[in-house]
C-alpha cells in the first residue's frame, strides 16, 4: 500500500477510533456503579409543587429529627438510630416509616429498610453501610395523620460515628 492510499484512510481510521471511545463510554456509565441518572425525572419534575408542598408541612409540624449513623462495615449490616422529638421536646412514639440511603460515590447503590421502635422516640433500621464517607439519607414518617419527608447526609465512619 502506497503513503498516499494509507492517508486516504485516515479520516475513517480517526471516525472509528471515536465511535468506539463514544461507545466504550456510554457502556461505562450504564454500568458503573458511581453514575447513576435520576430515576423517573420527568415524573418526579411534573410532581415538584407537590412535593414542596410536603416539604412545607413537614417543616411546620416541628418534628426535630436526629439520625445516628452505625459504622462502615464491610460484611453485615450497620445497625443506625433515629431519634425524633415533638415540637414540645417530648419524644415521638408510634412511628412507623422507612429510610432509603445511599453513598455520594455509589448513588446506584440504594438501600431500604423499616424503622423498628426502640426506646421512647428512638427507632433503629440495620442498612448495609459497606463505604466511609458521605450517605444520602431520604425519610417517610408516619405519625397518626401525619406525614414527615426529609434528607439529612451524614458521615459515616469505619470506626463508627465521630
Amino acid at each position: 500500500m502506497s503513503k498516499a492510499t494509507a492517508w486516504k484512510w485516515m479520516p475513517a481510521v480517526f471516525l472509528g477510533a471515536v465511535v468506539i471511545f463514544a461507545v466504550w463510554r456510554v457502556m461505562m456509565a450504564v454500568d458503573d456503579p458511581h453514575f447513576s441518572a435520576v430515576s423517573n425525572a420527568y415524573e418526579k419534575a411534573g410532581q415538584w409543587d407537590a412535593q414542596q408542598a410536603e416539604l412545607a408541612a413537614s417543616k411546620a409540624l416541628g418534628w426535630d429529627v436526629v439520625l445516628i449513623p452505625g459504622a462502615a462495615q464491610a460484611e453485615g449490616e450497620s445497625s443506625n438510630t433515629l431519634k425524633i422529638v415533638g415540637p414540645d421536646g417530648i419524644a415521638l412514639e408510634g412511628l412507623t416509616g422507612e429510610v432509603q440511603a445511599f453513598h455520594n460515590a455509589y448513588p446506584k447503590q440504594v438501600f431500604q429498610a423499616t424503622l423498628v421502635a426502640g426506646k421512647p422516640g428512638s427507632y433503629s433500621f440495620d442498612l448495609p453501610l459497606r463505604h466511609s464517607g458521605q450517605w444520602r439519607w431520604q425519610f417517610r414518617l408516619q405519625h397518626g395523620s401525619s406525614t414527615w419527608v426529609g434528607e439529612k447526609r451524614e458521615l459515616v465512619f469505619a470506626g463508627g460515628a465521630q
